[in-house]
């Protein structure tokens, strides 16, 4: 059986264990982020020379399809990582959607980038903005409130649930009904008092 003094060595051993493991971590997740954004930096460049992407993407034997009115970052993040897209597909997938997100935020407000450290200041956008998982939510909340989902253009809309509105509207008029019963409670009260 292990005596005090042991399992103190151990437990302060895996304290610093910890301290140091969540250094690396907090560390390699800043490094992708500026990664996607330099990716993101270098594609705006590369984007503006006739045919070197498609060259690039040729050489590299990239194959892919284009996405409607936006850019699809997929092989950009396969021709700069390196990755394949049997092997990787979720995570070129979702490193394309935060280059989306990126591009989005960039579109948007230029004007905040264009005098700064570009490249530091959205590593910060989208640190400050809960990761990868954040800004793609965030895009995602977007699409959902001005209505511009390129993932399913053309595909019919769900229909709300009636159910669902009318539970919503039973819930209100039981809360209106409650409110008026602690009023009504209220005021009996205040005049019981008062006798």
């Amino acid at each position: 059986m292990a005596t005090s003094k042991d399992l103190d060595a151990g437990l302060e051993q895996l304290r610093n264990d910890a301290k140091e493991q969540n250094k690396l971590f907090v560390s390699s997740k800043i490094a992708l982020y500026k990664a996607l954004v330099d990716t993101y930096l270098w594609w705006r460049d590369a984007s503006q020379k006739d045919g070197y992407l498609e060259k690039r993407f040729a050489d590299a034997n990239i194959k892919f399809k284009t996405k409607l009115n936006r850019p699809n970052f997929n092989p950009i993040v396969r021709l700069v990582m390196g990755m394949q897209q049997h092997l990787q597909n979720v995570q070129i997938s979702n490193w394309g959607s935060a280059i989306n997100a990126i591009d989005d935020e960039y579109q948007r407000n230029g004007h905040i980038y264009r005098n700064r450290d570009t490249s530091a200041e959205l590593v910060d956008w989208i640190d400050d903005n809960g990761g990868i998982r954040g800004i793609c939510g965030k895009k995602k909340e977007e699409i959902e409130e001005y209505g511009y989902d390129y993932k399913d253009a053309g595909k019919k809309k769900k229909k709300t649930n009636k159910n669902t509105e009318q539970k919503q509207k039973q819930q209100l008029e039981v809360l209106e009904l409650k409110k008026v019963a602690i009023a009504q409670n209220e005021t009996a009260e205040t005049f019981m008092l008062a006798k």
